[in-house]
């Protein structure tokens, strides 16, 4: 027996279906057209309706007969007589042998609504061969053959067919499945590809979360429908959630929109999109921000971060770096108990060890030509009526001659221009920093690091600007139980590398006492002009005191206002006036509100400006496993100390 039709036009899988042999082809058809000739060469009887077959009972018994035309396609079949001649009547035994048919869409019905026409009667055992003569614009789609009832196309899955499945001049298959046309073929993959991704929106759609792709994306999803959200913007990922209610103070201090977000068509009094997570008990990243570490050591360029790293610092109490190096063009600042942390740690790069700088990811904070624009209120100055200038013994030696003179004395440094004229007092130095931390304050693994002006970190001794890019590292101001933690703070600090002071304008309300008291470091490399110091406020010996004066021998760096309140002795005196006496070289104190001697106020006692009076000092810095030291530049030679 030859080969089954439903072998040799199998389907086989969809990715690569089976092509039908053409020899089979011929065998099978060669032997339907056997049956047919043996059918008809032995009385076979055929008639164009039932009805016509039913009148004709004139054939004996098991006589066979085929209906083909009968306009009830479940008329056509073929069928066999009983009873004897003349009586009885048809009975229906199967389809007609016909395994395929083809059928012709002339275009007569419209894209959904196909009207095909065939040559023999449609039956549910024949393969129909069709070709389509529109695109379909719309699902479903039907097809209905030789004017019978409508049939709903479905795919080979039993879906509808997708809008531009059956495209013009495409061939489909398929069989008649009570009231559906089934494809055995498949409908365009185009089509298929778009049902899909309309299917995998839909979906999105109906799931609470969306994903935008941009803060400007999530600003625009509709707030009624929609009030979760994944933001995927580089740096900045989270899932964030929309909450009702008054935020408009809450978007106006964040305006990087790291944590609150506001949304296009809602007002800021009634809602914004909210950063989920535990970011206000254990903080959150810069990057949420826009913080970039993109810092390019070949021409110094990169993104300015420091604006995005105190925007984190204003609404986190942690604020971690994710690695890398972060240029900033003016200063980091630390408010009381807030963090910078990088979570692996700080190293140092040797000098002119250029590779290091390229493979090694540490977060690192590079100061580029920050602006002088910070003063010391305490005063603090170079002490140098009581030995803060003393003449190195080592001024001749070679390794000095490219100080031009700077190394000539070992100075304490002041923070005052040394300007002081007279009764008129010096003016306050204004000094550029790179992180500057408040009380309770930590850096933690964050390394800070100058760099030369074409950018790269290699020392040059013919660089005239070095130290310009930054005069102190670290400035912990009252940074009372502060710390430095396994930071690397290093190179050309014109002033220090770290530096700890007092300062009472700065204190935190009018009942605390200003200190860089217990500040601990642990762990560090700190390099700089001045590697480490810690100062307070100046105080001055009394030189001559009489009922109505007292008296301090003048110095340049002198803060002394004409008018105001010193301290003596455990007393405070306000003074109207402050005068100079050029023969004695000495401040006088005059119009004293009491009397000083009988106070018991005596030359050789302490005297102290009242605003500096309330500060703690600085006791119990703790350093511990930590590396300190000084290291020079000829470029530091133009500031002076």
């Amino acid at each position: 027996m030859v080969e089954l039709a439903a072998n040799i036009w199998a389907d086989g899988p969809s990715s690569d279906p089976y092509e039908p042999d053409k020899a089979q082809i011929r065998e099978w058809g060669t032997w339907i057209e056997g049956i047919i000739t043996a059918f008809t060469s032995n009385g076979g009887l055929v008639y164009s309706s039932k009805a016509a077959m039913e009148a004709d009972l004139a054939h004996a018994e098991k006589t066979m007969a085929w209906v083909i035309g009968d306009p009830v396609a479940a008329n056509n079949g073929v069928y066999g007589k009983v009873g004897a001649s003349g009586t009885g009547s048809w009975t229906r035994r199967s389809d007609l042998p016909f395994s395929f048919i083809v059928a012709n869409d002339a275009g007569a019905g419209t894209p959904v609504a196909i009207q095909a026409t065939t040559a023999i009667p449609i039956s549910g055992s024949a393969l129909v061969w069709m070709e389509v003569a529109e695109t379909n614009t719309g699902s479903p789609v039907t097809v209905a053959f030789n004017g019978g009832a409508a049939l709903t196309i479905k795919t080979n899955s039993g879906n509808d067919v997708a809008v531009g499945g059956l495209t013009a001049g495409m061939i489909v298959m398929g069989i008649v499945s009570g009231s559906t046309f089934r494809l055995v073929s498949d409908q365009a993959s185009s089509a298929v590809l778009a049902a899909c991704e309309a299917a995998r929106d839909a979906a999105m759609s109906a799931v609470p979360n969306q994903f935008p792709a941009t803060r400007a994306a999530l600003k625009a999803i509709n707030t009624a429908t929609h009030t979760a959200a994944y933001l995927r913007e580089a740096g900045r990922e989270g899932q964030f959630v929309w909450r009702t209610g008054d935020f408009s103070a809450l978007i106006a201090a964040d305006p990087r929109e790291g944590i609150y977000i506001k949304a296009d068509a809602v007002a800021t009094t009634a809602g914004a999109w909210v950063r989920q997570g535990l970011w206000a008990v254990q903080g959150g990243y810069a990057e949420w921000f826009g913080a970039v570490a993109d810092y390019d050591e070949t021409d110094g360029s990169g993104t300015d971060n420091d604006d995005a790293i105190n925007a984190a610092l204003a609404l986190l109490p942690r604020v971690f770096l994710a690695g890398g190096y972060y240029r900033t063009a003016d200063t980091v600042e630390l408010g009381p108990y807030r963090s910078l942390v990088y979570q692996f740690g700080a190293q140092s790069m040797p000098v002119g060890d250029t590779d290091y700088f390229r493979l090694n990811t540490r977060a690192c904070i590079v100061p580029r030509n920050l602006p002088r624009r910070h003063v010391i209120n305490s005063m603090i100055t170079q002490c140098e009526l009581s030995g803060g200038v003393l003449a190195n013994p080592s001024a001749a030696e070679s390794y000095t001659a490219s100080s031009a003179g700077r190394l000539a004395n070992y100075r304490i440094m002041d923070f005052t221009n040394q300007d002081a004229s007279g009764a008129t007092r010096a003016t306050q130095r204004l000094l550029s920093i790179a992180v500057k931390g408040s009380r309770g304050a930590s850096v933690e693994g964050v390394s800070i690091r100058t760099t030369r002006a074409n950018g790269n970190f290699v020392s040059d001794a013919a660089d005239t600007d070095f130290g310009n890019q930054c005069d102190i590292g670290f400035l912990g101001e009252n940074a009372f139980f502060g710390s430095l933690k396994k930071s690397v703070i290093t190179w050309a600090f014109r002033d220090a590398a770290v530096l700890l002071v007092t300062d009472d304008v700065t204190g935190d309300a009018p009942d605390y006492h200003p200190q860089t008291d217990r500040f601990f470091i642990s762990e560090c490399l700190i390099e700089g002009h001045c590697g480490f110091a810690v100062r307070g406020p100046d105080r001055v010996r009394i030189s001559a005191v009489t009922t109505t004066t007292i008296r301090v021998k003048w110095f340049k760096s002198h803060r002394f206002a004409q008018t105001g309140s010193i301290y003596a002795d455990g007393s405070s005196y306000t003074y109207s006036s402050l005068t100079y006496d050029a023969g004695t070289q000495e401040l006088v104190f005059g119009g004293l509100s009491a009397d000083p001697v009988a106070a018991g106020v005596a030359v050789g006692d302490e005297l102290i400006r009242t605003e500096d009076t309330r500060t703690f000092g600085s006791g119990g810095v703790s350093v511990n496993n930590s590396f300190i030291r000084s290291i020079s530049h000829p470029s530091l030679n133009a500031r002076p100390c």
